[in-house]
């Protein structure tokens, strides 16, 4: 098989994992009343009823909104490499498309102007909101206009880097010839002129087996109260160096930098891929380990993606992002 064959069936696979990840949200039959509105949307089967009830009873509902902004419209779409004139009709076209999201948001926040939701992030160009909404933003926000989903905005842990367990001490190089990297890495195919993105619980950039693989650093991380998560206080935090450092509360946290090192590490599957880090996991406590692990949000996860895929075509402009591994 030669190499651009490989990367298409990568980029198939890579896109069919985010879009299974990013839309198979548990919903449940509608149930609701007369008097709450239903989302228009074929996520109409979200119950707007339960939503509403939670944020009566508990002040607020975490909440994940979809917004109809069409379809997106990555920067330097097709080719990398293009000449200058296609690269600019392609940045053009995407500049348009994320100033018609940025309408929708603005018309879709103004619905909910003046109410007392806490944590939004409704970020320039992303299809996507999320706040701890009261009871009058669930309910204004389920008829907006611009508003193609609204959901729970639910928590979820992530999946351990091996089937051995957690506190399994693995053989030395045990994966190594399992998975084929001898004969990968002796035939050149290491990963030269890609870039990897992760999005986990955070990378340690000055790994020895990652140092000068980190290119770009973004975080997403919204707590339980919905406060802000990442270093910079808020809930998000993107092209800074730093944003992406791992947690430190849990063995959990090296989550991130270990699927990174598994990916594009010096001992890794493509050594020879750049990395762009996203840490979007938050502090939760879990009543089955009795401590505080990385935990992720769906509309954290979501603008992580949203960033990565559709909005940077990473510092070069001129580099592909062919590969997404994430914690799920």
């Amino acid at each position: 098989m030669n190499t651009a064959a490989s990367r298409r069936i990568t980029r198939t696979v890579v896109a069919l994992s985010l879009s299974a990840a990013i839309f198979s949200s548990t919903t449940t039959t509608a149930s609701a009343s007369s008097d709450v509105p239903t989302p228009r949307s074929s996520f109409a089967s979200t119950d707007v009823s339960a939503l509403v009830a939670e944020a009566h009873a508990a002040g607020t509902v975490p909440l994940a909104v979809v917004l109809d902004t069409g379809a997106p419209t990555p920067r330097n779409k097709g080719q990398f490499g293009q000449d200058k004139a296609a690269a600019a009709r392609a940045d053009a076209a995407s500049s348009v498309a994320d100033e018609r999201a940025v309408r929708v948001r603005d018309k879709v926040l103004a619905t909910i102007k003046g109410m007392p939701g806490k944590g939004l992030r409704a970020l320039a160009g992303s299809p996507y909101i999320s706040l701890k909404a009261t009871e009058a933003e669930v309910k204004a926000l389920a008829h907006a206009p611009g508003v193609k989903a609204i959901f729970r905005d639910e928590p979820f842990s992530q999946s351990s880097t091996s089937s051995y367990g957690a506190s399994a001490q693995l053989p030395s190089w045990w994966h190594y010839n399992r998975i084929g990297l001898d004969w990968t890495t002796k035939s050149g195919w290491i990963g030269t002129g890609q870039t990897v993105v992760i999005i986990d619980s955070g990378v340690e950039r000055n790994h020895p087996y990652l140092a000068g693989r980190v290119i770009y650093e973004a975080c997403f991380s919204t707590n339980t109260d919905g406060s802000g998560g990442c270093p910079n206080g808020q809930r998000s935090q993107t092209n800074v160096t730093g944003s992406a450092a791992p947690c430190t509360y849990s063995w959990g946290c090296a989550h991130g930098t270990h699927v990174a090192h598994i990916a594009a590490g010096q001992y890794g599957v493509a050594p020879g891929a750049r990395i762009i880090a996203i840490r979007a996991s938050h502090k939760e406590w879990s009543t089955k380990t009795r401590g505080y692990e990385p935990m992720y949000s769906w509309s954290d996860v979501a603008d992580a993606l949203w960033l990565s895929l559709i909005h940077i075509s990473e510092p070069t402009r001129r580099t592909p992002i062919s590969y997404a591994v994430f914690c799920l």
